[in-house]
């Protein structure tokens, strides 16, 4: 194992981290992603993925300081304005639900919408692992009549 004999190996532990990543393993890659980033903290890269993994196992606030931190680095880093939007539009997609639906809404569902939605919370959707906000939408460009 490259990082017994060199547990200062960037390379190795990133290369780890993106092993663990890949298979879903989360929370495994989180410890080697974080020996990349704390041997080099200018990796944007390895930044970036840190915070995702952060993100999957619903570390959201600390995913999203990791972002901060990938952005000091590199302002113009795609994939991390990417994942901040990704992690930032759930929130967004469940506050514009409950307010175009809470009329239509039982009580008891429009709380549960209130606790997904609210970011300090337990059970808001930025710390919750169990949950996935998935949505499509749909553009007409032309309709027959």
């Amino acid at each position: 194992d490259i990082l017994a004999r060199d547990p200062t190996n960037v390379a190795a532990a990133a290369s780890a981290g993106n092993l663990l990543y890949d298979s879903g393993c989360y929370d495994e890659a989180i410890g080697f992603y974080q020996q990349a980033f704390a041997l080099n903290p200018r990796d944007v890269d390895v930044s970036t993925d840190l915070g995702t993994a952060l993100w999957y196992v619903g570390r959201t606030d600390e995913a999203l300081a990791q972002y901060a931190k990938s952005m000091a680095s590199d302002r113009a880093h795609s994939p991390t304005w990417f994942h901040v939007g990704a992690t930032r539009y759930a929130q967004l997609w469940l506050r514009r639900l409950r307010a175009g639906l809470a009329d239509k809404l039982a009580h008891d569902d429009l709380e549960t919408l209130d606790l997904l939605i609210d970011g300090d919370g337990r059970q808001s959707s930025q710390h919750r692992e169990n949950l996935q906000i998935r949505g499509t939408r749909m553009l007409t460009l032309a309709r027959r009549r």
